[in-house]
Parts: C-alpha cells; sequence; structure tokens
C-alpha cells in the first residue's frame, strides 16, 4: 500500500513537471509567432532594420549596441540569421564579423548560462530520467566534450536549441562558447556576405533576395557539413548507447553473483547455528 507521506511528493513532481512544459511552450513561442504571425515578423523585421540605421551611426558606441541587441535576440529564441544579416548590412564586412563573433559567443553564454541556473535540475528528472537515449547523449557529451561542442555547433539548427541543450549538461560552457565563436564561422561569413551585398535588407529578410553562385557554394558546403556533424554525434551517441547497455547488464550480473553468495553465507551461517543443538540431541553412550 502506497504511504501517503508519497502523495505530497508526487504532487509536487506534477506541478514541477506541468511548470517545465509551461516553460518550454513559452519560450517557443518568440519563434513561432515570427514565422507565423506575418504582420508580427514584419513589425520586427521593420524594428530590427530601424535600429541598424541607428547603430549604424553611432561609431564605437554602436558596436557595443549591436553586440547587447544580438545577445538579447538569440536569447529569446529569435533567430541568429536576422541579426548577423544586419551586421553585414551595417558595418563593413571585417567589423561586421568581428562584431558578429562577439555577440555569438556572449549570447551562447547567456543561453547556457540561464539554462543552467534555470531548468536544469527540471529536465533532467523529468525528460533526462525517461529517456535513454538522452542519457546516451548526455554520457557521450560528458565523455567527449571537445567533440561534442564542435559538432553541436556545427549542426544547422537553431542556436537556442543548441545551447539551451548544452546547458542541461554539466560540460563546461566555455567549450560551447568557443565552438559557437569558431566552427560557426563558415555560415557567419555566408550570412554576413550575404547582408553585406545586399541593396534591401527587408528584402533578404522576407526571402526576396536573388542567390547567387558564391551564396550557392557556401549553402551546399553548410549542408554536407552539417549532415557530416549530425552522423558524428549519432555515432557517439549510438556507441555511449551499447556501453551503457553493457554496464546495466555487467550490474545485473553482479548484482546476482553478490545475492547468491550472501545466500550462502546465510545458509552456512545457519548450519553453524544449528550444529550445537544437533550434537545436543546425540543420544549419550
Amino acid at each position: 500500500m502506497r504511504s501517503t507521506d508519497d502523495e505530497p511528493d508526487e504532487s509536487a513532481n506534477k506541478r514541477e513537471r506541468y511548470l517545465l512544459y509551461g516553460l518550454l511552450g513559452l519560450c517557443a513561442i518568440p519563434f513561432l509567432v515570427m514565422f507565423a504571425v506575418k504582420s508580427f515578423r514584419d513589425m520586427i523585421l521593420e524594428s530590427l532594420i530601424a535600429s541598424g540605421h541607428w547603430i549604424g551611426h553611432q561609431g564605437a558606441i554602436g558596436w557595443m549596441a549591436y553586440v547587447a541587441l544580438y545577445t538579447g535576440w538569440v536569447t529569446v529564441l529569435l533567430p541568429q540569421t536576422c541579426v548577423e544579416l544586419l551586421a553585414g548590412w551595417v558595418f563593413p564586412l571585417p567589423l561586421a564579423l568581428l562584431l558578429a563573433g562577439v555577440g555569438r559567443g556572449l549570447g551562447t553564454l547567456s543561453m547556457c548560462a540561464i539554462g543552467r541556473q534555470l531548468v536544469r535540475d527540471m529536465v533532467s528528472r523529468h525528460l533526462l530520467s525517461r529517456n535513454q537515449f538522452l542519457q546516451a547523449l548526455v554520457a557521450a557529451i560528458h565523455r567527449h566534450p571537445r567533440k561534442a561542442a564542435a559538432l553541436i555547433a556545427v549542426v544547422e539548427i537553431p542556436m537556442s536549441v543548441k545551447n539551451y541543450s548544452w546547458a542541461v549538461t554539466d560540460a563546461p560552457i566555455i567549450l560551447m562558447v568557443g565552438a559557437q565563436v569558431f566552427c560557426q564561422l563558415p555560415y557567419s561569413i555566408f550570412t554576413v556576405y550575404v547582408g553585406h551585398s545586399s541593396e534591401s535588407l527587408l528584402e533578404v529578410l522576407k526571402g526576396g533576395h536573388r542567390v547567387g553562385s558564391v551564396q550557392i557554394v557556401f549553402s551546399v558546403i553548410g549542408i554536407i557539413m552539417g549532415f557530416v556533424a549530425l552522423a558524428a554525434l549519432a555515432y557517439f551517441t549510438k556507441r555511449e548507447l551499447d556501453r551503457m547497455v553493457e554496464e546495466e547488464q555487467a550490474s545485473c550480473a553482479a548484482s546476482g553473483d553478490v545475492e547468491t553468495g550472501f545466500e550462502q553465507d546465510i545458509s552456512s551461517s545457519e548450519d553453524d547455528e544449528m550444529a550445537p543443538l544437533k550434537r545436543e540431541r546425540l543420544p549419550i553412550t
């Protein structure tokens, strides 16, 4: 029969689980609205361009303002492509690449720190503990943090997904910061170049920009690198999953041996205790 003392714990776990799902849903709202609601998307993009006009005329203050804009933009799950296009449109190409790299690094640091402080424990209890594949993925990251950071950074999925997922692990945040800054450099060069070569940033942001041969080459290279990184990450995860299964089987076998030995010890000790009684019952001759 279940103890009544366990009911408050189960109720608290249920509330915590609903809170986690609510937070995940709330975080996805800006990203979903950005693509689903055209009027809202246009308003956001026009505001971004207006801020770019102001940033471009502020000198060094504009540089810091752009880095702050980049950090806040990606932290609330908005796509990094838009803000990197803005860098190429506003600044000279070398400066745009430098500022985009700094913003990408600080944005990664912000997301990892926020995720680790607010949701890591809840995600570990309510998601990781229920899925062996996710446990294997986290274990693979812990065993090969440098390789994992580089592979995750190269994969062409939203930056927020990569960084908030990294926050769930115990791997050093600085590794993901470095990977996002350097491993994402080819993608950043491509995006900043598109923004720098465009006449109308709003047209580019809405997808109306004509794609040239150089941009096609960069896109193909990015897609190939993404597939290679995904395949490598899947390989490491599968290998870690197999290792976990083998360790679990070995642990079960060892516990079975221990129980057998324990039962034998109990049996032998019982025989030792009964021996004097048996001797007392022997007939006296």
